[in-house]
């Protein structure tokens, strides 16, 4: 579900203030593991992980362009390379935590729903502190666009500036590198959990 709304989010970007759209994306995260947290069937982790899914769809190519936006072209390296420390510090620190507890009970409930419930709620808190504090750097032209033209003008377009990457070998073969460069990483953060 992340690549089904990573693609027309950026269109919507175009119109409506992309710390809004972050911070409806991590609220849509929030409840997909609120789901996933209380699930006791697998159509409920399901519907909690396609929840997460709309909500990481939603977050990954809004929150790069805001920062890209937001940093002048000097200090847009130094930007991302913090935006992605961040991540994989939290994200290392997280897999150690959630696997230490993952078995064990918290009270009365199993140490992996805490796990997930606490992420659950910094989440919703950072996605609500992004829509209450943000600001949208394009404001007036956001403004402008969505007096003069809707979503379906915007899809239309922009397509044919999409179609053009495409004409770009290096694009092609970045697109190309993402399957086989990306799915080892999406296997190896459950080598904890298996090893457990």
């Amino acid at each position: 579900s992340a690549a089904l709304f990573a693609f027309p989010c950026g269109f919507v970007g175009e119109l409506l203030p992309r710390p809004r759209l972050v911070g409806c994306g991590m609220l849509f995260w929030a409840a997909g593991l609120a789901l996933c947290a209380g699930a006791t069937r697998f159509e409920m982790l399901f519907c909690g992980r396609v929840l997460n899914g709309m909500g990481l769809g939603l977050v990954q190519p809004l929150l790069l362009s805001m920062v890209a936006d937001k940093s002048p072209p000097s200090r847009r390296g130094g930007a991302f390379g913090s935006l992605f420390f961040t991540g994989s510090v939290c994200n290392t620190l997280f897999g150690l935590v959630a696997t230490r507890f993952a078995a064990d009970d918290v009270g009365a409930l199993s140490g992996w729903r805490v796990s997930i419930m606490l992420v659950m709620i910094l989440s919703a808190s950072v996605g609500l502190g992004i829509m209450a504090f943000v600001q949208e750097p394009n404001a007036a032209v956001l403004a402008e666009r969505r007096r003069t033209q809707g979503l379906v003008q915007t899809f239309v377009s922009n397509m044919p500036k999409v179609l053009q990457l495409f004409k770009y070998p290096t694009f092609v073969l970045i697109l190309t590198q993402g399957a086989p460069g990306t799915a080892p990483w999406t296997v190896f953060p459950f080598f904890t959990q298996w090893l457990e």
